[in-house]
């Protein structure tokens, strides 16, 4: 469509001063030194670590706007009616019954947490156009498009805030917003909303909770909430990022999505029925009206003539359950890697050597055209460390922190599907102190650092704590300061 719019996708503290040693050595002050700092460095790291709600700079901030909630300086009035019994069950709960196609689009879930939530910067992503990752309920409409348009029209200094945003001219608003799609957010949701106040616009990182009312774009991108009329662009992700706000029931910050665009314009979406979890099809540029229910799969009637009676199918013995394990071999890390997984195997295991202390990154690529959801799995000696599930057209991107003596051989295990992916393994060393590897937990592998020098190290997953060893003679003083 011609319509002006969007037209890129963004898709201290001091420290007790230390004694000169009486026979005039270092190590008695190192040693008492290495727990002071490896105290300091654990805690700047459990301070992101376990404040997921609330705390935080104010400009890694991200609100937490719930189901039927306007938030924070709303552009106008809401344009979707209060949220029904059935949707406010499908917020809490996702969708029940019917085919499980928004559990199919987002389920997750993991043996440990998403890099120790210590960095939220590794939301899901899955694509615009993906089934399930929208709902609605039949022939209902979602949200009132000419109400938004009609206020817009009434208030001239909100609607070139408001198309600013978009970046578009205000005269184009009508015909913007008639090729937007109303539906229903399948999962929580991360975007950029800005509100409006004091004649000036208000950008706020916000997730808002699955169930929320908004109008998508042609890429399947939400671009306006209804419940605030706040227009929304994609957000940007902060790695030290914090929740603030009154979680929901089953919130967690592992399962926020971002949406991003479709690779071409979507004719048809496909949603989840949040009444009953079948599915149907809204066209693009619609709100309900124009909803299209998805084909019977029931038999067809006996034919009224026949005075037989049907005679009834035999039961389908089930076929045996067979354990097919496909031992792939070795795979390079850094590497990209691309395989299939059929309706036959079970499981696809591919090994790889990890170092000592290494940074591991696992990234993750399910291809549109897949079949079903693919399961992956972190493993070694036994032991799993990562477990999650990719939908057809999603992404996703894990990481794995190893200390100084945990590496060795582990194994990257395939399951479900059927379907095509592909993944890299990345792989770098700890900077620890700016000496290319990890500092250790205990004294003999403690690194040297030199007075003045700034104190920079890794710590998360399997590093349980960095050792770090100062000479102080002929020092008056110790202050040492940290920052998260």
């Amino acid at each position: 469509m011609s319509t002006s719019g969007p037209t890129e996708y963004e898709t201290g503290a001091p420290v007790a001063a230390a004694e000169p040693s009486p026979s005039g050595g270092k190590r008695p002050i190192a040693r008492g030194l290495i727990v002071a700092l490896a105290v300091l460095v654990v805690a700047a790291v459990a301070a992101v670590a376990f404040t997921v709600i609330g705390g935080g700079t104010a400009d890694a901030q991200v609100t937490l706007r719930s189901l039927g909630s306007s938030g924070e300086d709303p552009f106008g009035p809401s344009i979707a009616a209060p949220p029904s019994a059935s949707l406010s069950d499908f917020a809490e709960n996702g969708a029940r019954g019917g085919d499980g196609l928004a559990s199919a689009a987002f389920e997750t879930s993991r043996s440990t947490p998403i890099s120790g939530t210590s960095s939220l910067s590794d939301y899901r992503t899955v694509s615009g156009d993906v089934p399930g990752v929208f709902g609605g309920t039949l022939d209902e409409r979602t949200c009132d498009v000419d109400q938004l348009v009609r206020f817009l029209e009434d208030e001239s200094d909100k609607a070139q805030a408001w198309s600013s945003v978009l970046g578009m001219d205000a005269s184009n608003i009508r015909a913007y917003v008639d090729t937007l799609t109303a539906a229903n957010l399948a999962a929580d949701t991360r975007v950029l909303e800005h509100g409006f106040s004091d004649g000036k616009l208000v950008p706020r990182e916000t997730v808002l909770q699955r169930g929320s009312a908004v109008l998508i774009d042609e890429r399947g991108v939400p671009r306006v909430d209804c419940y605030s009329g706040n227009p929304l662009r994609n957000p940007t992700i902060q790695a030290d990022e914090t929740f603030v706000g009154i979680p929901w029931p089953g919130f967690a910050g592992s399962m926020v999505v971002v949406v991003e665009p479709a690779p071409t314009d979507v004719t048809d979406f496909v949603l989840v029925d949040v009444a009953n979890g079948g599915e149907f099809v809204r066209p693009t540029g619609s709100t309900g009206e124009a909803d299209i229910a998805a084909p019977s799969t029931a038999p067809s009637p006996a034919d009224n003539d026949s005075t037989e009676p049907s005679a009834p199918s035999p039961t389908a013995t089930p076929a045996p359950i067979t354990r097919e394990l496909n031992m792939i071999g070795l795979i390079e890390v850094d590497t990209p890697i691309s395989a299939e997984i059929g309706s036959d195997d079970t499981e696809l295991i591919f090994e790889f050597d990890a170092a000592p202390g290494a940074i591991l990154e696992l990234r993750v690529a399910n291809d549109r055209a897949s079949i079903g959801t693919v399961a992956f799995e972190l493993r070694s000696e036994g032991q799993s460390y990562e477990f999650f599930r990719v939908p057809a057209g999603g992404s996703e991107s894990v990481s794995l922190t190893l200390d100084h003596v945990g590496g060795g051989r582990f194994e990257f295990v395939v399951t479900e599907g059927p379907g095509k992916f592909e993944f890299v393994v990345g792989s770098e060393d700890q900077n620890d102190a700016g000496q290319g590897r990890d500092a250790g937990a205990d004294f003999d592998n403690a690194l040297e650092i030199n007075s003045g020098d700034e104190l920079a190290g890794h710590i998360a997953d399997l590093d349980k704590g960095d050792a770090y060893v100062i000479d102080l003679q002929g020092a008056p003083s110790l202050i040492m300061t940290t920052r998260a």
